[in-house]
């Protein structure tokens, strides 16, 4: 019952997938079909309303994720989808009107290929095409030399760009250090602020569909129960290990750590035992008890 309460997993990754799939579509069909960006907003704007529905009523609580996800779509996707806008649109011009039917200009038609993107023709321009036969007109003619040299320059200045911030980098970063922090130290350590219910440590756990809480897969005796994350007020967290299935079963402890070991190292602690006494055994690199 509880489970059917706790809320499905909301996949930002999708989400991003989606959007950027009717982007790149509208974009890519707006010159052969104009409302086809009018289109794309209400696709746009349906998936916002039902996201947001989602997110707020049916998902459950999920983990933090960075800004990976956001600066790979702003940076390198939606350039992309905006440079096969621009060099499409030239295409499209160009091929107008899609009959492979030319005037050899005694009144007579014959076939000819006004395909420019096949031929691998770039950019593709009114002079391009075949001698004596001929099928855009002036202003056709026009429009597609102009999207044709702004292809040219956006793709100079998308190749420029890709080049200056994605190449160039890991080059550099072969011989010499690239590392910029990102932030200033606010001077505020972790303990001081994992108590807070948005403060989570790296806990191993597997989550079960249809179980109310995650399976944890770790011995979690040499740390604080805050870190992670979620809090069983009738069973506790030893009904949630799978340490203790496995005593149960050998009726022993195994003699290596088959599963994943986790300690906390509290700097209050640390500097009160290395100043008072701190010759003994009891502060060392390993404080906390292991699982042997």
């Amino acid at each position: 019952m509880n489970a059917c309460f706790s809320g499905q997993r909301f996949w930002l990754a999708e989400r991003y997938t989606d959007i950027n799939k009717v982007l790149f579509v509208a974009l890519y069909f707006s010159t052969l079909l104009p409302e086809a960006l009018f289109l794309g907003a209400l696709a746009l704007l349906a998936q916002f309303c039902v996201s947001k529905f989602v997110l707020l009523r049916h998902c459950g609580p999920t983990p933090d994720c960075g800004f990976y996800l956001s600066r790979l779509s702003r940076n390198y996707f939606i350039p992309f989808v905006l440079v096969t806008h621009v060099v499409m649109s030239a295409y499209w011009w160009s091929g107008y009107p899609y009959d492979n039917v030319c005037e050899n200009g005694a009144g007579e038609y014959s076939y000819c290929a006004q395909n420019f993107w096949s031929e691998g023709i770039f950019p593709p321009l009114p002079r391009f095409q075949p001698e004596g036969t001929t099928w855009m007109t002036e202003s056709q003619e026009l429009l597609t030399s102009l999207y044709a040299w702004s292809s040219v320059v956006v793709v100079f200045i998308a190749s420029a760009a890709f080049i200056q911030n994605a190449i160039i980098p890991k080059i550099r970063a072969i011989y010499k250090s690239t590392y910029e922090p990102d932030g200033a130290d606010q001077r505020i350590n972790f303990s001081s602020v994992m108590h807070l219910d948005e403060i989570h440590a790296f806990i191993p756990q597997v989550r079960v569909k249809g179980v109310s809480f995650p399976m944890l897969t770790c011995d979690i005796s040499a740390i604080d129960e805050d870190l992670l994350g979620w809090r069983d007020q009738i069973r506790g967290y030893d009904v949630h290990n799978l340490i203790h299935d496995v005593y149960a079963i050998t009726r022993s402890k195994p003699l290596h750590p088959i599963f994943s070991i986790v300690k906390q190292f509290d700097p209050n602690v640390s500097s009160y035992l290395s100043a008072s006494q701190p010759n003994s055994p009891a502060y060392s690199l390993n404080p906390m008890p292991e699982l042997n």
